[in-house]
């Protein structure tokens, strides 16, 4: 309970104003996704899902009967067609996505020709050729919506449209060895055919059949990267089970990106340790979502203080600050405590060490901000903080101080390896102490103000378990080779929203080659990932980039 108490601390935090947001109450703006136009021209790459790099050709067996002979018979075998992407452009436009594809496009090549077999009034040879990379441009628009699903839950479904196709092969690009009939192409005009013909119609039906059957595979790509942004979850703390729903609501293209708002509630079983304090609800801001013009990079993850003071007014209902250390714990506490925070004031009470109980009586939720020192400042206000000790026969409150504790946290992302980092920063001496309640020795109060932060700096550290300084980082996913370059927290919308901006582009961490079974990767075992050809499905459809918020949130499941 005591290490749930703090992580939920760190984790959430902003002082509570009004009591707005009811237990539960759906916020429709909790989390934005945006991706700006220049994001939009970094991922373009992503369309390589599209492409096949090896494409088989089938066979061809023509003939003509003359009578008594053939006029000719023409054989076509071991051909295939290779695709590689030269340019590729993803546009933002007015409720749809063009995507524009210059693809170099080939058939065989110099080490591994085709086979052509032709037979004219029984003369017969094979040549062998290949036909030089030449320009091919593919264009389809790509529409998104939010779609709700069977179970009532809301996700994201991706259309891509038809793909038109054009090309410029020229017989120029065709080239054949090993002939003996002369100009082939001339015997062949001459029964009424085409090299060329015959090779564009191959191509055309091929190259065509290929690029939309992987339409499906675009559209799943799409839709599974954003699949992460629907939740609906229990996640325990503690003792305090936190029901967590996030989901999109809204979603627009225009010229200027694509921006997806997520609608969030949480909500937590109310304590009987906090039900004397309750405001019933928690503060409610308000601010618009900051304009996608004003995102810095190519993209931005926007994660609202309304929905964030939500969840934490959740867990602090749900009593996930309420605890009680006494003798039986791992601390060994006894009177000793109070010689060391009140001098002597008390020893004539405890001539001897007696056992002491230390409670809680949290009477207002923590609350976050985004505009301190800290990328994100969790604040625990008027934290209660009780010392209890037998006296004449019966427990007795020796002490009453009243806490105001600040967390801070900060995001350090190593574009290199894909690995967020989350480090935590706690310091005894910021803790504002009043002392609230003192009958029996009122004259140590100035020495228990003075002394308090060496005292309760000597306790943090069992009661926190060493998670300050603890490994909290996961790493990131790529798709396609594609992933986030540097991400930059800050402060926007007038300090209500937490702005992670982000550049994307090749990366190399993410892939099965340095990730399955390892740490740095994305999807190794030491981040409770797969392995094998589910971590391959990992790395193409990675869901870690849209939500790195909420990976904050559920780094409580890994850490309670």
């Amino acid at each position: 309970m005591h290490r749930s108490f703090l992580l939920a601390s760190v984790l959430f935090g902003t002082q509570v104003h009004a009591q707005d947001w009811g237990p539960g109450e759906q916020i429709d703006e909790a989390l934005a996704l945006q991706i700006t136009r220049s994001g939009f021209e970094s991922a373009a790459s992503l369309a390589a899902v599209l492409i096949p790099e090896n494409i088989a050709l089938d066979s061809i067996e023509m003939s003509q009967s003359c009578g008594f002979i053939d006029c000719y018979e023409l054989k076509f075998e071991k051909g295939w067609v290779g695709v590689s992407i030269a340019d590729a452009s993803l546009t933002p436009g007015n409720g749809i996505i063009d995507l524009d594809m210059d693809l170099l496009v080939q058939i065989n090549d110099t080490s591994d020709r085709f086979d052509l077999y032709i037979e004219f009034l029984e003369i017969g040879d094979t040549c062998h050729g290949w036909v030089d990379p030449f320009p091919v441009n593919a264009i389809t628009s790509i529409a998104m919506q939010i779609v709700t699903n069977t179970d009532g839950s809301k996700g994201v479904d991706a259309v891509v449209g038809a793909i038109q196709i054009e090309h410029s092969l020229t017989s120029d690009d065709i080239n054949l060895e090993s002939c003996a009939l002369g100009i082939l192409e001339d015997v062949l005009n001459a029964i009424g055919l085409s090299l060329y013909d015959l090779l564009l119609g191959q191509l055309d039906s091929t190259l065509n059949d290929a690029i939309q059957d992987a339409v499906p595979d675009l559209e799943a790509a799409l839709e599974d990267a954003f699949s992460a942004a629907s939740i609906h979850e229990t996640i325990a703390i503690g003792e305090t089970e936190l029901q967590l729903d996030l989901e999109p609501n809204d979603l627009t293209i225009s010229p200027d990106g694509m921006e997806i708002l997520l609608a969030g509630a949480a909500v937590a079983d109310p304590a009987e340790c906090v039900a004397a304090y309750d405001p019933g609800g928690s503060m409610k801001s308000m601010t618009p979502v900051p304009s996608i013009n004003s995102a810095t990079g190519d993209a931005a993850v926007l994660l609202s203080d309304d929905f964030v003071n939500q969840a934490l007014y959740s867990l602090w209902r749900g009593g996930v600050l309420c605890y009680t250390l006494d003798d039986s714990d791992s601390l060994p506490l006894n009177t000793a405590i109070l010689g060391l925070l009140a001098g002597d004031s008390f020893d004539v009470f405890f001539p001897s060490p007696q056992p002491i109980i230390i409670a809680t009586k949290p009477e207002l939720p923590p609350v976050v901000s985004y505009d301190g020192v800290y990328d994100i400042t969790a604040e625990i206000p008027d934290l209660g903080l009780d010392i209890f000790a037998e006296l004449d026969g019966r427990w007795t409150r020796l002490l009453g101080l009243s806490l105001d504790a600040v967390v801070g946290i900060d995001l350090n992302f190593d574009g290199t390896t894909g690995v967020l980092a989350v480090e935590l920063f706690f310091e005894p001496e910021d803790i504002a102490v009043d002392v609230i309640f003192n009958e029996l020795a009122p004259e140590g109060n100035p020495v228990i103000l003075e002394k308090f932060s060496t005292v309760f700096g000597s306790l943090v550290e069992p009661l926190i378990g060493g998670l300050l300084g603890e490994d909290l980082s996961f790493t990131l996913g790529s798709m396609e080779g594609v992933g986030l370059t540097s991400l930059e927290p800050s402060p926007a919308g007038g300090g209500d929203w937490l702005e992670l901006s982000a550049d994307l582009g090749p990366v190399g961490y993410g892939s099965c080659d340095e990730g399955c079974g390892g740490t740095g990767g994305g999807c190794g075992e030491s981040e409770g990932g797969e392995t094998g050809s589910e971590c391959s499905a990992i790395q193409r459809h990675s869901r870690t980039i849209w939500l790195l918020p909420l990976g904050l949130v559920l780094l409580l499941r890994r850490r309670d």
